[in-house]
């Protein structure tokens, strides 16, 4: 029982939090249900986080996810005529960028630059 308190205490940590929640993004490649987990961890733990430099990355994953769910409907209707695929492989690439460099944000506790 102590391992689960400890473990609930653990994710009471904006920072653990936010490194979950690009966890959840990256295994988006493999199962897209931890993607839209990560969206509804984002919104529900928002508050939490806004006066923290979390937040910065709270943005930036909501951001990455709303434009990234934008470019794959794009890519999906323009799948066949071929152009999809270029759309769909570039939007992977953008995506895996945005979470690394996330990441090493996170790592170094730095809030990332205002924008999109």
């Amino acid at each position: 029982m102590d391992v689960v308190r400890d473990a609930a205490e653990h994710m009471k940590n904006p920072k653990t939090l936010t490194m979950v929640i690009y966890a959840l993004y990256a295994a988006s490649y493999i199962t897209l249900v931890s993607g839209l987990a990560g969206i509804i961890l984002n919104y529900l733990k928002r508050n939490e986080v806004a006066d923290s430099w979390v937040a910065t990355h709270f943005n930036w994953q909501i951001h990455t996810f709303w434009i990234s769910l934008g470019i794959t409907v794009v890519g999906i209707i323009t799948t066949p005529i071929l152009i999809g695929f270029v759309i769909l492989f570039g939007n992977a690439v953008w995506v895996a960028y945005r979470l690394i460099k996330g990441f090493i944000f996170l790592y170094e506790d730095k809030p990332l630059p205002n924008g999109w």
